[in-house]
């Protein structure tokens, strides 16, 4: 089955980043291919490089890829969170000029004030774009909490917000009415395929932004027709209560 992978890095933007994660398009390319990958967006920190996205996109190719870029958010004073957005490609420009206008921007000090995210998103139609917080336990430092994720869905109502944990929640949060997906966050290229394996696998193949969004709408008809879903055990407790285990 074909994977799917919305949160990759190709270049060295902040000092944290390390060289590992800088890849050639050729390269790039061969990687996807090699590890099943149907559905995947470049999100590089604070950047959205168009000429790599567009040189990628006009190539021939097995997969689909998305306009993307990682932004660091701030909720508030101390508060700095990471949010994936990804767009549909008819929006490549615009998403550019938008989000990633400056060239020569310091990506490690650029923070988008909270406000002005919800603003520039609004600038998008509902179903050209998708919003992808960092949840819980993925990085606790740069992750949005459940009051800042329902701050997100109350400010952006109408938007499809697709959260961003660890694998050990994901399939919770699945089959609690929301859409969760794992990226591999790649920071070495050279170990791809090991955290490729951990990626969530559709049930058939999106050829698609507009397909992709249609069935992102709904979170259970995303989880039960797009991914495949973590098996789930019923035990029965004492007094009508029940347990539910996620192989996860």
């Amino acid at each position: 089955m074909k994977k799917i992978d919305l949160h990759l890095h190709t270049q060295k933007c902040k000092k944290g980043d390390g060289t590992a994660r800088i890849i050639e398009l050729d390269e790039f390319i061969k990687k996807i291919h090699e590890n099943n990958i149907g559905v995947c967006a470049i999100t590089n920190h604070n950047k959205f490089d168009i000429n790599e996205y567009e040189n990628i996109f006009k190539e021939k190719k097995e997969f689909i890829i998305f306009p993307g870029i990682e932004l660091d958010v701030k909720f508030s004073k101390d508060n700095i969170r990471h949010i994936i957005l990804v767009c549909s490609p008819e929006c490549a420009s615009d998403f550019k000029n938008i989000f990633s206008k400056d060239d020569n921007r310091n990506y490690d000090d650029y923070k988008i004030e909270y406000n002005d995210l919800i603003m520039s998103v609004k600038k998008f139609n509902v179903d050209k774009i998708l919003i992808i917080p960092h949840f819980l336990d993925k990085d606790k430092a740069r992750s949005i909490s459940t009051e800042e994720k329902n701050r997100l869905k109350e400010d952006l109502k109408g938007y499809t917000i697709i959260l961003e944990p660890r694998l050990k929640t994901m399939g919770i949060i699945n089959a609690h009415n929301e859409i969760s997906l794992i990226g591999s966050d790649v920071k070495d290229w050279k170990k791809y395929s090991e955290v490729a394996k951990r990626l969530p696998e559709m049930k058939f193949t999106i050829n698609s932004f507009g397909k992709f969004y249609e069935l992102a709408t709904s979170s259970n008809v995303f989880i039960k027709s797009v991914l495949n879903s973590c098996e789930k055990i019923e035990i029965n407790l004492k007094y009508n209560n029940k347990l539910d285990i996620y192989k996860d």
